[in-house]
Order: structure tokens, then C-alpha cells, then sequence
């Protein structure tokens, strides 16, 4: 008797595990907008993927302030030149997590970079995330 109940809970905490494991969704952390000129900045945070499966960010779009312009970008530095050139998405790794920072993927922000509040829209594979950053001007 005793060994069926082990069985029952153990098959329940596998299935809860599988259910979290193929259900959970991403999320972001330490996002934050950094303002380098009045029409240029970046936007930098960790996109965590508590899945089993790739996730990847395919667009960003500000929804807050009117008239800003989102750019998914790596940085490369080629014969000691540094460029940054536009990708087409950004995955994280089944339970991992990717940064988009300063010299790496980050989203590059073009248009009147003003504001003190920003609002994203980050698409992803199969959902979207909507985020809202304060500026830090340097």
C-alpha cells in the first residue's frame, strides 16, 4: 500500500514538473534605458526562459513615447572597429536566460529619446511581454 502511494505522489510531482517545464513562460529582468544622445540610446535587459524550449525575441516595439524606433542589434568588433548591425531575433536557451547590453545584443532606440518613461512591446516566438523602463541618462 504504501508503495503505491509512493508511486501516485512521484507520478504527480513528475507530471506538475512537466506541466511547469513546458508551460512556463519568459520573463524579463534588469531592464533599464540608457539615453547616449538626444536621438540615440539602448535598451539593455536579461530575457529568462524558465521553458525547455528556445525562445526567441523577434521584435521590439515602443509603444511609449510616440515616434521612437526599436532595432534588435549585436555588436561586433571587426580589426578593432566596433559596428553594430541588425538581427532578426535574439533566442534564449531551454533554462537559460540571454543579456542584450552594452557590447552584445541590445536593442538600439532611435528617435526623440526625451522621455523619463518608456513602455515596450517585446514579441516573442509565442507571446508578448509589455514592459515599462525608467531613463538613466550618461
Amino acid at each position: 500500500m504504501a508503495m503505491r502511494w509512493l508511486v501516485a505522489v512521484l507520478a504527480i510531482a513528475a507530471t506538475a514538473v512537466l506541466i511547469y517545464l513546458f508551460a512556463a513562460f519568459p520573463y524579463v529582468t534588469d531592464a533599464e534605458v540608457i539615453v547616449t544622445a538626444p536621438d540615440v540610446g539602448m535598451l539593455s535587459f536579461t530575457l529568462v526562459n524558465p521553458s525547455i524550449r528556445t525562445v526567441c525575441l523577434t521584435e521590439v516595439e515602443v509603444m511609449e513615447p510616440t515616434g521612437v524606433k526599436a532595432e534588435l542589434h549585436v555588436t561586433e568588433i571587426r580589426d578593432g572597429v566596433v559596428t553594430m548591425k541588425p538581427v532578426d531575433k535574439v533566442c534564449a536557451p531551454p533554462l537559460g536566460r540571454v543579456r542584450l547590453g552594452h557590447m552584445g545584443y541590445h536593442v538600439m532606440l532611435m528617435g526623440p529619446l526625451n522621455s523619463s518613461r518608456y513602455a515596450f512591446l517585446l514579441r516573442l516566438d509565442s507571446t508578448t511581454l509589455t514592459i515599462t523602463v525608467e531613463t538613466q541618462r550618461r
